[in-house]
Formats: C-alpha cells, structure tokens, sequence
C-alpha cells in the first residue's frame, strides 16, 4: 500500500470530520474575541437579565411566534426578580419570603446564562465565560488556534493539492509535522515557564505567610506577657492598696489609744512579733519582747564574734539607715532597724517572722511591696511616742536565761 493511499484511506476523511467540527469553533473563538476585546464577562451576564425589546417587537411586528416565547422567557425572569418583592405582600407573605424567591429566581437565572455563555453553539456565547468555567479547554484553544488563521478546511486543501504526488505530500506532511513540533515545543515551553513562574510565586506566598504568622505568634506572645505583668502589677497595686489601709487604720488606733492614755509597748505589734533593745556602751539591753517565745537574750554583746554576724548587732557597728536581715533558722527571719530617739538614746527594733505564715511581714519587709523605709519610719515615730510616756521603766529582773518554746 503506497503512501496515498494510505493517506487518502485514514486521514482525509479525518480532515474532512474535523475541518466541519473544528473549524465554525475556531471561527466562534476568534469572532468572540473580536468582538469582546477580551473585555471581562461579569457585566454581560448581568445584562443578559435586561428584556431584549427591539428583538421582541420584530417578533411581534413578524408574527413569529417562536420568537415571541424565546423573547417571553427571557422577560419572565427579570419581571419575577423585580415583581415578586412587590407582590408577595399582597398574598399575605413576609417580604423576607419575597426576597429570598426574588433572590433565588436570580441565582437561578444568572448560573443559567452562564452556562449558555460558555455553550459554543449558543447565541450567548462569550470568551471571557468560557474561560473562567473551562480554562483547559480555553488554553487548549488560544494556544493552538486563537491566535493564527489555520484552519482544517485549509489543511484539507493543503493534503488534497499534495495527493496529486509522494514526494510532494512527503515534504508537505514533513513541513507540517516540523511546524507542529515547532508549535507543541513552544507552547510546552511557554507551559513550563508559566507553571515555573507560578511555583515560584506560590513559594514565595508560603514564605510570607510563614513569616507574618511568625510575627502574629510573636505579636501574641508580648501581648500575653504584657497581660500577665499588667496583672501582677494590679494585683501587687491592690494589695499595696489593702496593707496602707491596714497601717492607716491600725495607726489611727493607736493616736487614739495614746491621745487616751492606753498606748502602751505592745501597739508597736503593726505587723508581726518584735523586740526592741537599747544600746548602751557595748553592748544591747532588750527592753521589749512582744509575741516572742521569749528566749532573745536579754543582754547582746557586740563584741561577741558568735553575735558578730546577727542583724541587730550589724545596724548598730554599720549605722545602717536601712533595715537589715538575717535568717537564724531555715524561714525565719529577724529584720533589724536602728533608731536614734531622745536623750541621745539608740534602739533597735526587730521584726520576728516566719516566711511561711506571715505573708504580710514578708511583702512589706523582704518583698517591699511597699517601700520598707515607710513601715520603719512609722514604727520609729510610735517608738519615740513610747518613749515620750517614760518607757521604759526600771526593772529588776532579768531575762537572759529564759527558754524558747
């Protein structure tokens, strides 16, 4: 079987198929893009819903009865979108109800001349539709035919005038073969390039995206922690708030007890256990002992290397201005204060508390939650009160060998 023949047996009538298929297709592809200058497709579909007048006037002026139900249907539709609101309300209907069939009836309109708009063999036809609902299709076709004038009717005349010879139909089929791998190669390239560009742009978005949720967490996590210090701060601002008014309240007491006559040793207890000794030459008297087990020694000398390291003794051989602490057992702990009163005298006030169940002690001593020198200053005023009313008194006992509980 020579090459004509086999030409002739199984690709001319091919031809003819696909030139009486394809090409009115081309045709419509390349009029639709004339016409539309590949302008956008939403503002078509919308005027889709405006009743064709003049073409149902024609109709009417013809008697064409086809026509007149083609230029009907298209009427109903918008008449019901526009109607049914007005109307319903007469039938006793919410309104609601109204819109919501208005609503649908447009739905339902719209999705239907969208799909006539991508039909190739309807009247509604645009390129622009067809390419948002079959971009396949749509890429298939602009990149293989939208843009060039071939045609398979054109083929076909080609293949029919190259029959006449072998060698002609040889070389014809040849230049049409190198002219498609020369198409499919450039168009696989522009494919490649694009689908390349694409991947790098989808990568770049991940990228950002990655980055902007890192700066959100990170956004978040300052903003947490900000919360949560304004919260401490807040919560340490009212209890501030509730120790000053204790002190208040308590020293108002106390104005009132001295203004009375009943202030007495035992209304410097503000905060917790204490007790006050006095210096004298080397070494320190204890002249109160309020809410203590008792066992401080009564007699304190400076000089001793086993009391050197003790808090009341410190204040005194430093002349600190500040109160000072030391902790004799695990959690308790003795805050010294030294006190210049009258009569050229030095006290030395001691704050006796357990980390553990005086909560209060430790905020406003060790925490400063309120600055400590206020709570000291205070107490040293109420120390010279005391002292104003002759305290202390002679005493002849002693309580150097009292036991601790």
């Amino acid at each position: 079987m020579g090459i004509k023949q086999t030409i002739g047996t199984n690709y001319h009538n091919s031809l003819i198929r696909l030139s009486e298929n394809f090409d009115p297709v081309m045709h419509r592809f390349r009029k639709s893009y004339e016409d539309t200058q590949n302008q956008g497709w939403m503002i078509p579909l919308v005027l889709k819903l405006v009743p064709d007048v003049r073409r149902m006037m024609e109709a009417v002026k013809n008697l064409d009865s086809e026509g007149i139900v083609k230029s009907l249907s298209s009427v109903i539709p918008s008449v019901g979108i526009i109607g049914i609101p007005f109307a319903v309300p007469y039938l006793g209907v919410s309104s609601v109800v109204g819109f919501g069939i208005s609503g649908l009836i447009l739905f339902i309109s719209l999705s239907r001349y969208l799909w006539l708009m991508t039909q190739l063999d309807s009247t509604h036809f645009h390129i622009g539709a067809y390419r948002f609902l079959k971009r396949r299709e749509y890429d298939l076709f602009t990149g293989s035919f939208l843009f060039s004038d071939f045609s398979f009717k054109g083929l076909l005349y080609v293949v029919n005038h190259s029959l006449n010879g072998e060698e002609e139909l040889n070389k014809t089929f040849e230049r049409l073969k190198n002219e498609f791998d020369s198409f499919t190669f450039a168009h696989q390239a522009r494919y490649e390039e694009k689908e390349s560009h694409l991947l790098k742009q989808n990568n770049e978005l991940e990228a950002e995206l990655l980055r902007q949720k890192e700066v959100i967490n990170s956004i978040i996590t300052k903003a947490d922690q900000s919360l949560h210090q304004l919260y401490d701060e807040l919560s340490e601002a009212n209890l501030s708030s509730e120790y000053m008014a204790d002190l208040l309240d308590r020293l108002i007491t106390i104005l009132y007890r001295y203004r009375n006559g009943r202030f007495s040793v035992s209304d410097l207890k503000l905060i917790a256990d204490f007790t006050i000794y006095k210096v004298e030459g080397g070494h320190l008297i204890k002249i109160a002992d309020e809410g203590t087990s008792g066992h401080s020694l009564g007699v304190i000398s400076m000089d001793s290397k086993e009391h050197a390291t003790w808090a009341a003794v410190q204040v005194v051989t430093t002349k600190s201005i500040d109160p000072l602490f030391n902790e004799p057992r695990k959690n308790y702990y003795i805050a010294s204060y030294l006190m210049r009163m009258g009569n050229n005298e030095l006290w030395v006030y001691n704050l006796h508390f357990h980390r553990d169940r005086n909560k209060k002690a430790v905020d406003l001593t060790i925490h400063d939650i309120i600055d400590n020198k206020l709570l000291f200053r205070l107490i040293h005023v109420l120390c010279l009160l005391l002292q104003s009313t002759g305290f202390p008194k002679k005493e002849e006992s002693s309580d150097d060998h009292l036991l601790s509980r």
